[in-house]
């Protein structure tokens, strides 16, 4: 429950900087139902995607650094694995609104 008002929280903070709270909400609603679950599942797929290349750079920024020690280039795959963690926050946001819209539907 905790982690719900938690994440409740973040989310209106995100909006509030971010987003017209009323304008995304009424992207989400003129969604028919088969956009919403097609939206739902890219999301998903985002996750994975996501989680594969941040092991993979933080595997390259590893192997760079035994065998060529630490330099700029060693780096650089710190601040792509950086710009995805961030890129994947906004993502879980708005999937978090798609399942409440799921949710309001019946559909999840």
């Amino acid at each position: 429950m905790e982690e719900k008002s938690r994440l409740d929280k973040i989310t209106k903070e995100v909006r509030a900087k971010h987003f017209s709270p009323n304008k995304k909400n009424m992207e989400l609603t003129k969604l028919s139902n088969e956009e919403l679950l097609k939206k739902s599942k890219e999301l998903k797929n985002g996750k994975i995607i996501n989680a594969a290349i941040v092991g993979f750079t933080i595997g390259i920024f590893c192997y760079s650094a035994v065998n060529n020690g630490f330099g700029l280039f060693t780096f650089f795959p710190l601040i792509i694995t950086y710009l995805v963690i961030k890129n994947a926050k906004n993502d879980k946001i708005l999937a978090a609104e798609v399942e409440k819209e799921l949710k309001v539907r019946g559909l999840g």
